[in-house]
């Protein structure tokens, strides 16, 4: 199911963008900025993909079934056994905060100074890798009232 669900969002949906991030502007307009309608940070699930190149597969993620499905890791990661990274992101201001939550995934942090390089080479933005564990995640999602609804 995951990978007909991934084949319709990524292949055949009109709201998908496939395209190359040259510029932080491209990422920040791509994501809102990281707000929604209302100013209101988002919360977004990612996958960096072993199996297609390394692409970064991202959707924003909510307590609604639509959006709650779609951001489904699996999902993202085309019910693949292995990716390079997973887990959810939102900014922090002017900083990119990654984490590795993801329990289909459950990446090890043992990698996250290589996909914090990677990310800030192709994103050129400031990216912190943070375990979802660590007790700052937590606070900075409350902090920076992200929302998933």
């Amino acid at each position: 199911m995951a990978r007909s669900i991934h084949a319709a969002l990524f292949r055949w949906s009109p709201q998908a963008e496939v395209g190359n991030i040259d510029s932080a502007a491209d990422f920040l307009r791509l994501i809102n900025n990281g707000l929604d309608a209302s100013n209101r940070p988002l919360l977004y699930n990612y996958v960096l993909s072993a199996y297609d190149d390394g692409k970064f597969r991202f959707t924003e993620t909510g307590a609604q079934l639509g959006k709650d499905m779609v951001s489904k890791h699996a999902v993202l990661g085309n019910a693949e056994e292995d990716v390079y990274y997973a887990g959810d992101f939102f900014m922090m201001g002017q900083v990119l905060v990654l984490s590795n939550n993801s329990g289909t995934y459950a990446p090890s942090m043992d990698v996250a100074p290589l996909v914090q390089k990677v990310m800030e080479q192709n994103l050129k933005l400031e990216v912190l890798v943070i375990d979802h564990q660590d007790p700052r995640y937590k606070q900075w999602k409350e902090e920076y009232a992200v929302v998933t609804n």
